[in-house]
This record gives structure tokens, C-alpha cells and sequence, in this order.
């Protein structure tokens, strides 16, 4: 996954490399890396405070898990907006597309831990 991502980025400054643009399109593809990331963490924080469960007040907790659902759902959003912008980048790059193209939300949250698992295990030490 993670040399898909850097062929992309490849891709992009051989496109734009001059063009006072490519910093902007370069950001597209951070911001869509981060979006992934951010809804993996929204999930591990919810299932952690579920997990955990150290409030004892079952009002504050169902209220908490709520906050922290509605939370995942808006970072779930970002992350389905993100694959369609990183889709579309490919596409004008002639490239073929690196996330899913689907509206599905198990497969999206599924290739966003995927994409973040692989950033993570093949990190630069």
C-alpha cells in the first residue's frame, strides 16, 4: 500500500513539479493520508473507552460513547471523501485508482486500517 501512495506522490511531482501548484496537490494527498488515520484512531479511542468502561455512571458512559460514535462517523465521512479525492488524483494522473471506489463503509474503514497498519509496519526507523 504504502508504494502505491508513493508512486502517486511520484506521479504528482513529475506532473507539477514546477507548477506553483504542485505544494496544493501534494497537501490533497497528506490530507487524505491523515483522514485515514484519524479514522483509525476515532475507532480505537471508542473501542477503548467500551473496552475500558472506567466511568460508572451509565448516563455519562452512554453519552460519552455517543459523542465519541458521532465523532467516528464524521472522520468516516472524511475518510469515503478522501479515497474519492485520492481516486480522483490517480485518474487525472492516468494512474490506476489506489482506494476503493465504493460507498461502502466497512470497506473503507477496513482499507483505511489497512493503509495505516502498512504506513506503520514499514516505517523508516
Amino acid at each position: 500500500m504504502k508504494e502505491k501512495f508513493e508512486a502517486l506522490r511520484s506521479a504528482i511531482l513529475a506532473a507539477y513539479g514546477g507548477d506553483p501548484d504542485c505544494a496544493d496537490v501534494l497537501d490533497i494527498l497528506q490530507r487524505a493520508l491523515n483522514a485515514f488515520l484519524r479514522y483509525v484512531e476515532t475507532v480505537d479511542a471508542l473501542e477503548i473507552y467500551r473496552l475500558v468502561q472506567l466511568e460508572e455512571n451509565p448516563e455519562v458512559f452512554r453519552n460519552t460513547v455517543q459523542q465519541m460514535d458521532q465523532e467516528r462517523h464524521r472522520a468516516h465521512e472524511a475518510a469515503i471523501a478522501s479515497c474519492k479525492m485520492v481516486n480522483r488524483l490517480c485518474a487525472g494522473l492516468h494512474m490506476a485508482p489506489i482506494c476503493p471506489e465504493t460507498d461502502n463503509r466497512v470497506e473503507i474503514g477496513n482499507f483505511c486500517g489497512a493503509v495505516v497498519a502498512d504506513l506503520f509496519s514499514k516505517r523508516v526507523l
